[in-house]
């Protein structure tokens, strides 16, 4: 829903506060699903936490649906055209999502094979923009660039992304691809950047069995003028794992 139909709605509509409030609850249904299945897998089970956390749970879920379908899908039925909901079926195909039924959408793949052998000339060398490409998409890492004006640019597409992105973000203000809880954390971070008193944000989190190391770097040109913002996110989990050194090729 954030990264698909969000960003449809706030390029069609100027008027887009509403969806502050449903990213709320997904996320407050997300944390209080986690904290449910935590109360079930621990050995001293608490009725009293298990009925708090589901309860909530339900009830979330309960007002996503109604507001959804009274409210947020009549609305978008009649207010997008053929094309944008093609271009979110797309989407939605290329994320491959568990309970999305997305079997007879054909992914569009095409685009201009002539550019494929553009060069572009950089002041280390020279590569092809289908090379350019591979290689942003073999490294092991997520990469999204946010510009100067805070509107995303670009992200990889490695084979294994850690946080789901797709096209419907491009162009989007970086503020509105964060849910309202924490994008004062991405403002505070933006603003340091371009005032020039910080370069680098880091954070690291827990994700089941991986262990997410995301940085924040400001991008600047050579006069040091602010150009925008490198978001890099890196399973690290086997990095921490790293102990002595290994000299000879072991496959």
């Amino acid at each position: 829903m954030q990264n698909i139909v969000f960003p449809e709605i706030e390029k069609q509509w100027e008027q887009h506060q509403c969806l502050k409030v449903l990213w709320s609850f997904h996320d407050d249904i997300i944390f209080n699903v986690k904290r449910t299945i935590s109360v079930l897998e621990d050995d001293s089970f608490e009725l009293t936490l298990f009925n708090n956390y589901s309860s909530k749970v339900y009830f979330n879920i309960n007002t996503i649906i109604f507001r959804e379908e009274q409210v947020l899908f009549p609305v978008l039925y009649n207010s997008f055209n053929g094309d944008v909901f093609n271009r979110m079926n797309q989407q939605l195909a290329e994320m491959q999502l568990s309970f999305a039924n997305s079997s007879s959408v054909k992914i569009n793949n095409d685009h201009n094979k002539a550019n494929d052998d553009y060069s572009i000339k950089m002041s280390t060398g020279e590569l092809k923009l289908s090379q350019l490409e591979l290689v942003f998409n073999h490294l092991p890492i997520d990469i999204t660039f946010v510009d100067e004006n805070d509107e995303v640019r670009y992200f990889s597409s490695p084979k294994h992304r850690i946080f789901p992105r797709t096209v419907g973000i491009i162009g989007r203000n970086v503020q509105q691809c964060h849910p309202h809880e924490s994008v004062h954390v991405v403002i505070k971070i933006v603003e340091a950047f371009k005032n020039g008193e910080k370069d680098v944000a880091s954070f690291w989190i827990n994700m089941g069995e991986k262990f997410v190391l995301i940085q924040y770097f400001a991008v600047r040109d050579k006069d040091n003028n602010y150009k925008g913002v490198l978001e890099v996110s890196q399973e690290i989990s086997e990095v921490r794992k790293l102990e002595g050194e290994r000299r000879l090729l072991d496959w």
